[in-house]
């Protein structure tokens, strides 16, 4: 049985993978719950939704066009160097990707890349090289608590990897343009 069910319909904008569910989250049955995951905080920052939510409404980030995910989906923890090869499933991921065909799957750390593609992710932000059932795939630096919000990745903060995804889905950027702007 998986801890949280998926919040996917067809047509999203985009879904967000993670590795798996955490401690917090389970326990109270949302996604990213802990105070210190700034997942809604950064969707809210990166324009993606148009108002601050929070875990208690995760199934209505579907009116924002967002979906959410684990690729660990039977399996509870907080730290994703607990989770073993056998806890992925990557499988489910490609064919829930293939059945509702967001224009975008977002993970939410390279982690949670490296997880389902079994190699480094090339960089930040669109993964040129890659797509899952034919869909353009993202990574964005991990909303965990455990990662200061000030760090830079690639030279840009999460947030503004958020920006940029958002920039991406509105037709602003294409491919490896978004290198070269300015997006804060």
């Amino acid at each position: 049985m998986p801890v949280l069910a998926d919040i996917i319909k067809p047509g999203l904008d985009v879904v967000f993978v993670g590795t798996s569910v955490g401690e917090r989250s389970a326990r109270e049955a949302h996604y990213y719950s802990d105070p210190c995951n700034s997942f809604y905080r950064d969707v809210r920052a990166g324009g993606i939704t148009g108002r601050l939510l929070g875990p208690e409404e995760d199934e209505r980030l579907l009116e924002h066009g967002i979906g959410l995910t684990d690729l660990a989906r039977d399996v509870v923890s907080s730290d994703d160097r607990a989770l073993s090869e056998s806890n992925y499933d990557r499988d489910r991921l490609e064919e829930l990707i293939r059945v509702n065909m967001p224009r975008a799957v977002c993970f939410n750390g390279k982690r949670a890349y490296e997880a389902w593609a079994g190699s480094e992710a090339a960089n930040w932000g669109l993964q040129k090289s890659r797509t899952v059932g034919g869909v353009a795939i993202f990574v964005v630096p991990s909303t965990s608590g455990r990662v200061r919000a000030d760090r830079k990745f690639g030279g840009r903060t999460r947030r503004e990897w958020f920006r940029v995804l958002k920039a991406w889905l509105d037709g602003e950027v294409r491919g490896e343009a978004d290198a070269s702007l300015r997006i804060v």
